[in-house]
């Protein structure tokens, strides 16, 4: 995914066990628990704009990989298969704010109480619900 797409780490895992939940349930849009995951961050139900907007391609300068039930094989085989350097989360670029913001529809007046992590957080949770 790119990284500079990514509001927190809390969204990540949050995405993640709407995707696993799905998986276990049977209900996954999607035909592998990997692509819900990049489905389940996007703030409408369309599968081709989730993978454009949050998805990596040949310009993404930041990666995160996210791997269910990953092993140290798998982690090397992401190693030399991506050409960069392996940094931790908090490390990643600078967030694309406004487009988070035109993403999500996150007002200015919401990040008077809250943060943009805590706006988007909220919105990955309840898209189902609405």
């Amino acid at each position: 995914m790119d990284a500079r797409a990514i509001a927190s780490l809390a969204c990540v895992e949050l995405a993640a066990y709407k995707a696993a939940l799905a998986c276990e349930r049977g209900a996954m849009v999607t035909r592998a628990v990997h692509s819900e995951l990049v489905f389940c961050l996007s703030p409408t139900r369309h599968i081709s704009e989730a993978f454009r907007r949050f998805g990596g391609d040949e310009n993404t300068r930041a990666l995160i990989v996210c791997k269910f039930d990953a092993n140290d094989e798998d982690l090397e085989r992401v190693r030399s298969v991506v050409k960069g350097e392996l940094v931790a989360f908090d490390a990643r670029p600078a967030v694309d704010e406004a487009a988070l913001k035109k993403w999500y529809k996150v007002h200015e007046n919401e990040l008077e109480i809250g943060s943009l992590a805590d706006a988007v957080l909220s919105r990955i949770a309840i898209r189902d619900v609405a």
